[in-house]
Formats: C-alpha cells, sequence, structure tokens
C-alpha cells in the first residue's frame, strides 16, 4: 500500500503514458459489495446507527468526499433525512450587492434567480437542519473562539435567528457556541455580477467536497466517485501520507 501511495504521488502509476493515465484502484481500498453506492458508502463509513447518534466525537473524524457539491448535497440530503428529530428549513434573503451600481436596475437578476445561484462558500438558499447534524463553518467568524472556515461543529439547538452549536474540531473542541445569521459575499469571481446573501454561515457535514477536506483530520474517509475525477491534484487530496 505504502509504494502504491508513493507512486501515485510521484506520477509513476501505469507507466509509461503520454501524460495521461488511469489509476486503479487497489482492491483492498474498494467498497466491494454494492447494492445502492449512496447507502454501501453511508454504511461502511458512519455503520447504522449514525441516524440516533448524538456523541459528537463520533462525527469528529468521519466524513464522505466527493468531487462536486451536487453529490455533497445528495448525500447529505440523503442522511439528514435519515436522523430522528425535528427539522428545521431555514431560508436565505439574497440580493445585489448595493456596490454593485452597473447591475442594480437589470431584471435578470431578480430574487427567483439569484436563490438558484449554487456558488462554493455560499450555503443554499433553503438550509435544512436536524439538532445532532455535523455542520462546517463556511465563513471566518472568531479566530480566538475556534470559528474559522473549515471548522465542523455539531447543533445542539436551533431558533429562529440564532444556531447553538458545538465545536468538533480545532483548538475549542466542545466548545459551545451561538452562530447568527450573516451577511455572505460570494467569492466567485466568475458571475457577471455581486451578490449577497443573509444567511447562516454553515452547511451540512456529513460529506464534504475534496478540496474542502483539506484541512480536515479525519480517520476514517470514504470517497464517492460516481465519475472520473480528472484532475490529478483532486486524487491526491485524497490520498494519505
Amino acid at each position: 500500500f505504502s509504494k502504491w501511495i508513493l507512486y501515485v504521488g510521484e506520477g509513476r502509476l501505469n507507466e509509461p503514458n503520454d501524460g495521461v493515465a488511469n489509476i486503479d484502484i487497489t482492491e483492498e481500498l474498494l467498497i466491494t459489495e454494492v447494492d445502492n453506492p449512496i447507502e454501501s458508502i453511508i454504511r461502511e463509513i458512519y455503520g447504522n446507527s449514525f441516524a440516533t447518534e448524538k456523541d459528537p466525537s463520533y462525527f469528529q473524524s468521519r466524513a464522505i468526499l466527493c468531487p462536486t457539491n451536487d453529490d455533497v448535497n445528495s448525500i447529505n440530503d440523503h442522511m439528514l433525512s435519515r436522523i430522528d428529530g425535528e427539522e428545521r428549513i431555514y431560508l436565505s434573503l439574497d440580493s445585489l450587492d448595493p456596490s454593485d451600481k452597473r447591475n442594480k436596475d437589470n431584471p435578470t437578476y431578480s430574487p427567483d434567480f439569484l436563490i438558484s445561484i449554487r456558488v462554493s462558500g455560499v450555503p443554499n438558499h433553503a438550509l435544512r437542519l436536524k439538532v445532532g447534524c455535523p455542520v462546517m463553518l463556511l465563513h471566518n467568524i472568531d479566530a480566538h473562539g475556534g470559528l474559522m472556515n473549515g471548522t465542523r461543529l455539531q447543533i445542539i439547538q436551533m431558533a429562529d435567528h440564532v444556531l447553538q452549536a458545538r465545536i468538533l474540531t480545532g483548538t475549542r473542541v466542545r466548545k459551545l457556541v451561538l452562530l447568527p445569521r450573516i451577511v455572505l459575499t460570494p467569492s466567485e469571481s466568475r458571475l457577471p455580477f455581486k451578490m449577497r446573501q443573509r444567511q447562516f454561515p454553515v452547511s451540512v457535514a456529513f460529506a464534504m467536497t475534496i478540496n474542502k477536506s483539506q484541512e480536515q483530520s479525519l480517520s476514517k474517509v470514504g470517497i464517492y466517485l460516481p465519475r472520473p475525477v480528472f484532475h490529478m491534484a483532486n486524487y491526491m487530496l485524497q490520498c494519505p501520507v
């Protein structure tokens, strides 16, 4: 296994090649008994008791990694639906940023259009949460208090305008914190306009993108690849060193 990891890192698998090669994953790393791919990887990483699990340490070092946000949303929605307890859906307030004078009167950028935008680092318009579910912070709030972009937490209580959560990672593990709604501005430079969103700065984090996992310390990881990962760097991020 260590030799295989070394060859992946050095780009030496399936040589010689013209710079493009398929990476064959060793059999011991694969989930071979697959009836339903999503159910199978959930069962392998989280077991069968996650729906009633409240112990924060249970979620602290587990995650399913995916190549795209759509894949992440599919798994998170599936797992959230199986958790016992009350569900709340928090809707965001999306608008053009007041500083975007050029587009302020453009009818194309209506509220209905803006809530359909999906960009990295911003929660979905409809944020589904349940008590006990793990979430990831999407914005720096309080570095000294342990609330940084990428910090994972567990939802403890839900109110209309504030969430209570327990920190799962970083330097303030198990600390209880309050998370308010804040104004978020996507950093996505490809958008031809500047928007902002008022929402709780978290996303459900049973699963996360491969890129988001870079700053995480995980001991039990599943990699969900419904399609090939074309960028070598993405695959390298998943391999332990």
